[in-house]
């Protein structure tokens, strides 16, 4: 049987809806602060666990990124040649949004907070962020765009996976480098005593969730309810969320993500195995998120959440410094939703699809209008 590089689109649907919400929590963050809109803010509390979304992605790259290898199990893996395609299709975006994100940043820093850090702290972020590095600094961290944090982390994960979780896994099977992501990725909080806990370094165990995803839907080793068990753990997964939100939203007690984190994980992997079921067939809830509104926002979802926070933050400078309110403030916030998301779609064009591989950009034009199965990609070799 040959194999077949396959292109998932209720996977980019629920990326595009998880980017969506980030976006949403961190607009709904600014208003909590203007009585304007107070009504707004209580109409929706359940937008405020936009961290939970990012879990979310770290799973879905590790799914995505083993999938080829999980697909192709006697071909070599390269990592250079890796590197090169992650920078490729990661870094011409994200140099763009940093640049922005700067210029932004003094435009509405001063206004809200009354004076901007000094040129020399402002040029070590811009130097660190270049580097994918700002997440290992406290200050740095989600200076100038707070979701950038998040890059710098998975960008480390990757090297992680390259040099020691796809070894691990060639050689010893797919629990061992599961095993060892998740000891590497909660060794720092009982070593260094939460030292790192800001940027989550226990998502590399989420990564290698999505790796067990990718060879369990390509290669089933037992016959396990798989969509019962995808549905406990997405109830246990959202009860979690739901119970430790109103602890983690204050104070900034990082520890207390570790748990929901691993749930939240568990529960998105659990899903994607149980998504594909007999001859590649989409089950119901996939189907849904393989919709193509869902995922064509999953297509540009990473322009999404690198943009909104730099122009929510220069819409809610504006409202403040002219002393906006009322509805005219509510209006404005409820139109940066379509702005925001148009103007990603540019960001897109312009940052993104020029580096996407010449496979992937046919993949996305021929999608059905509704999948209800596995979608091979173009060009690639069909089971036989």
């Amino acid at each position: 049987m040959a194999s077949r590089r396959l292109y998932f689109p209720h996977v980019e649907g629920l990326r595009g809806l998880s980017a969506l919400y980030v976006f949403l929590f961190h607009l709904r963050e600014t208003a909590i602060v203007n009585p304007a809109f107070a009504w707004l803010v209580h109409a929706t509390p359940f937008l405020g666990f936009g961290h939970y979304a990012v879990a979310v992605f770290i799973v879905i790259s590790g799914y995505c990124l083993a999938e080829p290898l999980a697909a192709a199990p006697d071909r070599p893996f390269d990592a250079r040649a890796f590197a090169r395609r992650r920078f490729r299709r990661i870094y011409p975006a994200y140099a763009a949004t940093l640049v922005l994100s700067a210029v932004l940043f003094l435009y509405w820093s001063t206004p809200l907070f009354g004076a901007v850090q000094p040129p020399s702290y402002l040029a070590t972020a811009l130097v660190t962020h270049a580097l994918l590095i700002h997440n290992l600094i406290y200050g740095t961290s989600e200076y100038l765009n707070g979701p950038l944090w998040s890059v710098g982390l998975e960008t480390q994960i990757y090297v992680v996976f390259a040099l020691l979780l796809v070894p691990l896994w060639r050689r010893a099977g797919v629990w061992v480098q599961l095993g060892a992501a998740l000891i590497a990725g909660l060794l720092p909080h009982f070593v260094l005593h939460g030292a790192l806990d800001w940027t989550c370094p226990w998502f590399l165990g989420l990564f290698a969730l999505g790796v067990c995803a990718a060879q369990l839907t390509h290669r089933r080793v037992a016959r396990l309810p798989w969509k019962p068990l995808a549905v406990v753990a997405v109830v246990g997964a959202l009860a979690a969320v739901a119970f430790s939100g109103a602890h983690t939203l204050r104070g900034g007690y990082y520890q207390l993500f570790i748990g929901p984190d691993l749930l939240v994980g568990l529960a998105v992997a659990l899903f994607f195995i149980a998504s594909a079921g007999r001859e590649g067939a989409l089950w119901f809830p996939a189907r849904l998120l393989a919709l193509r509104a869902f995922e064509r926002l999953g297509l540009f979802s990473y322009s999404i959440y690198l943009l909104h926070v730099p122009i929510v933050y220069s819409v809610y400078e504006l409202i403040v410094t002219r002393r906006i309110g009322g509805l005219a403030a509510v209006t404005l916030y409820l139109a940066l939703i379509p702005v925001v998301v148009c103007i990603a779609y540019g960001w897109y064009r312009l940052f993104e699809r020029p580096f996407m591989s010449s496979r992937l950009r046919a993949a996305v034009g021929a999608v059905p209008e509704m999948p209800d199965a596995l979608f091979a990609m173009p060009g690639a070799p069909r089971s036989s």
